[in-house]
């Protein structure tokens, strides 16, 4: 972690998102806990199950990690709100070594593709204020 020494060495945890490229595997299996809670009628998962499979299987490489990604930065996203209700600061974090973390952490690269990692704790001292782009910069109504 070259970019965040910093951060490695003073949180508290250190959590790493991972994608699953592999993720459709798991679509009938989350289909079935659906219908078990009585929130899906039987039969429409097959049709689901099969457009899910088959729309991943013809994905490039590139398009599944750009598909995964938004699909694990947005719980991370979401955990880090849910840290902060707590009392937790969180920093995310993309400047580790993301060929070397999964074999680390025991993932297999073939299958896991590491997204972002957060750094999570108390605040030693209050966060360095930042500023961003205004919206009308980055936003704009057509």
């Amino acid at each position: 972690m070259p970019n965040d020494v910093h951060q490695n060495e003073t949180a508290s945890a250190l959590i790493v998102f991972f994608a699953d490229l592999q993720a459709a595997d798991n679509a009938q299996f989350i289909f079935d806990q659906t219908k078990a809670a009585g929130l899906l009628p039987a039969g429409v998962d097959e049709r689901y199950v099969t457009m899910i499979q088959t729309i991943y299987q013809q994905m490039s490489a590139a398009d599944l990690r750009n598909s995964f990604t938004l699909d694990t930065a947005l719980p991370a996203m979401q955990f880090m709100l849910v840290a902060r209700a707590h009392g937790f600061e969180t920093g995310p974090m993309t400047g580790f070594d993301h060929e070397k973390i999964g074999s680390v952490l025991g993932m297999a690269p073939e299958r896991y593709v590491p997204i972002i990692m957060l750094a999570v704790g108390k605040a030693a001292s209050a966060p360095t204020e930042s500023v961003r782009l205004p919206v009308t910069k980055i936003l704009s109504f057509r």
